[in-house]
């Protein structure tokens, strides 16, 4: 205590010449003579006035648990803005649009909001679970395992920092441990994998790519797949090819909820195997972090206290600028918030999948959405730098003879 005390008056400039009334003693006896009425006020000052300091000294240890992993206090969430940029527009400079390319959306972070809550809007605050994503503990032997999946065998190579490749043949399957663990698969493209059909080769894609995933042993769930035709192209010795390819997008559950990841797989006309990717999901058990209310989401947007995720459209983030740069703000009514696990990533570099409200409705006829960090404001920090991780942002194209 002493050390405190000696430190304290060091940072005091007056401490080596205390000022002291010139008659101190009548002081102390006029302030212990206070009559009964000044003393009650008094007493009411003091509760007041011990409250306010023991409930600040209840949130700072709170604060100083919760930073330091005390006990079973929630870890506090300190996000780093991702390296990523997505097209012409770093992701600093634009707000979510709807993955399916829908007319109007949020653009500009600075822009004035003036957000309203639908009726069936939610008010009820609840939680939601956060998972750290696990690194293995030996990445080359993970990129061999997967390797074997895709029938390779050959020796991981490591390639360049946090990458390691095997290669079998005409295949290639590459690991990467940062920031988002990843896999991908590569198959150098033949006339023959376009024109000849194999004894047994054409099969059912979204079946042979179900039966892949679940060999790659993950702790993913899948969704319903998203099953398309995709133009690819491809440059075999003096020819130039274009062809159709079956793209396979499962999006990727934890415990029934989704997540802004997925796992890809694109065939050739004839059932071949081009070319996969995917994350490596091995998640710790589940923290569970209260959530504010979806009303209240609006709320925070409003008054500043929060702002919506970037975009990773900027087609979409242009078509949002143009609707809405003679305007004097944003004007839109949120009607329906859904909570999905969004990956992103800390300052100590490790990936999260974080809680999200994706919110819907409408700005200016036109169908909208919005998506902001759902978990409670005290267990985050650098929230306006988070950008989501994603692990599938392109449709499959071949620009030379192997199909990526």
């Amino acid at each position: 205590m002493s050390d405190v005390i000696a430190r304290l008056q060091a940072a005091d400039p007056f401490a080596e010449q205390p000022y002291e009334h010139a008659d101190l003693g009548n002081v102390v006896t006029k302030i212990t003579r206070t009559p009964a009425v000044a003393s009650s006020v008094w007493r009411r000052f003091q509760l007041r006035f011990g409250a306010a300091v023991t409930g600040t000294t209840l949130v700072t240890i709170g604060a100083i648990a919760a930073l330091q992993g005390a006990g079973s206090s929630l870890p506090v969430l300190n996000f780093a803005a991702s390296a990523t940029t997505f097209g012409p527009l770093s992701a600093a400079e634009t707000t979510p649009v709807a993955a399916s390319g829908s007319a109007a959306q949020f653009a500009l972070i600075k822009t004035s909001y003036h957000l309203r809550a639908g009726a069936h809007l939610s008010g009820a605050t609840s939680s939601a679970p956060a998972y750290e994503l696990i690194h293995p503990a030996s990445p080359a032997s993970e990129a061999s395992r997967l390797a074997k999946v895709f029938a390779l065998s050959g020796a991981p190579v490591f390639v360049e920092p946090d990458v390691w490749q095997v290669r079998g043949g005409r295949a290639t399957l590459t690991y990467a441990n940062a920031p988002l663990a990843s896999w991908t698969f590569t198959r150098t493209l033949r006339a023959s994998d376009l024109t000849t059909v194999r004894p047994g080769a054409v099969m059912n894609d979204r079946a042979r790519a179900q039966a892949l995933n679940s060999a790659l042993d993950f702790q993913d769930q899948l969704g319903s797949p998203i099953i398309s035709s995709a133009t690819a192209h491809a440059t075999l010795p003096n020819e130039p090819l274009t062809f159709s390819v079956t793209d396979v997008r499962f999006p990727v559950l934890v415990e029934g909820a989704r997540t802004n990841l997925s796992v890809t797989f694109v065939f050739s006309p004839t059932g071949i195997l081009l070319s996969a990717r995917g994350p490596a999901v091995l998640l710790s058990s589940p923290y569970t972090y209260p959530v504010f209310s979806p009303r209240d989401g609006v709320r925070l947007l409003n008054t500043n206290q929060v702002t919506p995720l970037p975009s990773v459209s900027p087609r979409s983030f242009a078509v949002a600028r143009a609707r809405i740069q003679s305007r004097a703000g944003l004007y839109a009514t949120l009607t329906r918030a859904t909570i999905s696990l969004n990956v992103f990533q800390l300052r100590d570099g490790a990936a999260w999948l974080v809680p999200v409200y994706n919110y819907t409705g409408a700005s200016y006829g036109q169908r909208t959405t919005l998506s902001l960090l759902a978990p409670a404001l005290n267990f985050r920090t650098n929230a306006s730098a988070a950008t989501p991780i994603l692990s599938d942002t392109t449709r499959p194209s071949g620009t030379s003879n192997a199909v990526r």
